[in-house]
C-alpha cells in the first residue's frame, strides 16, 4: 500500500525566498502606490508613469544627499533613511502632471496649491566632506 500521507509542504514548490521579500525599492514604491490609489491598477501605462515618476523622485533624494555623487551603498543608504520624502515628493509630482509649472490652479471657485520640490527637499540632508 502506498503511503498517501504526505506532510503540507511535500510535492508542492516552495517559494524562494528571494520571491518571497520585497527588495526596499519595490517596498517603497508599492507604499507610494498605495497613497496615490494605484497599487491595484492593471493599466501597463499608468504602472509606467508611477514607476518613472517614482524613479525621478528618488534621484532627486539621493541627489541632494550626495550633491557630487554617491556610490551604490550610499544611494541605497539614502533611499531607505529617505523613504518617507521620496513618496511625499513622488505623490506631489505624480499629483501635478498635467499642472507642470504651475504652484496654484484655480477653476470654477476650487483653488489647488501645490508643494514646492524645493521644501520636500529640504528634509534631506546633505552629506560633505570635511577636507
Amino acid at each position: 500500500m502506498e503511503d498517501t500521507n504526505l506532510t503540507p509542504t511535500e510535492g508542492v514548490e516552495q517559494p524562494t525566498e528571494s520571491a518571497v521579500e520585497e527588495t526596499l525599492d519595490e517596498k517603497i514604491f508599492h507604499v507610494f502606490l498605495r497613497r496615490i490609489g494605484a497599487s491595484k491598477t492593471t493599466d501597463e501605462d499608468e504602472k509606467l508613469l508611477c514607476k518613472d515618476i517614482y524613479e525621478d523622485a528618488k534621484k532627486k533624494v539621493i541627489n541632494k544627499a550626495y550633491p557630487f555623487g554617491a556610490n551604490e551603498e550610499e544611494k541605497e543608504k539614502a533611499t531607505e533613511r529617505y523613504s518617507d520624502v521620496i513618496v511625499t515628493l513622488a505623490d506631489v509630482i505624480y499629483s501635478k502632471n498635467g499642472a507642470t509649472g504651475e504652484s496654484t490652479h484655480t477653476e470654477n471657485g476650487v483653488v489647488r496649491k501645490y508643494r514646492k520640490i524645493d521644501e520636500i527637499l529640504s528634509e534631506v540632508t546633505p552629506y560633505v566632506l570635511a577636507f
